[in-house]
């Protein structure tokens, strides 16, 4: 939680910055919060809303793919955060 909406996304862009230069790139996902991106390789979802930025990261206990299943399944956890915020 940051001290204002303005100071969280300053933070959201350079920690987006960040994993684009280290993780191998993002992709946005819309609606969800104010604005939310996705690691192009793994299973993180960051999400900003208002003051707060948070993440959600999921840990597959089998070892097939992510698959769309997850990924609306992650979707929906990190909309459900967003609306509590």
């Amino acid at each position: 939680m940051e001290s204002s909406s303005s100071a969280a996304r300053d933070v959201f862009k350079k920690l987006r910055a960040f994993q684009d230069k280290k993780g191998g790139g993002t992709t946005s996902v819309t609606g969800i919060g104010d604005a939310a991106y996705r690691m192009t390789q793994g299973y993180v979802l960051f999400v900003l809303k208002g003051k707060a930025h948070y993440s959600i990261r999921f840990v597959l206990a089998r070892l097939q793919p992510f698959t769309t299943q997850d990924d609306q399944q992650q979707q929906n956890l990190a909309t459900w955060v967003a609306r509590q915020l």
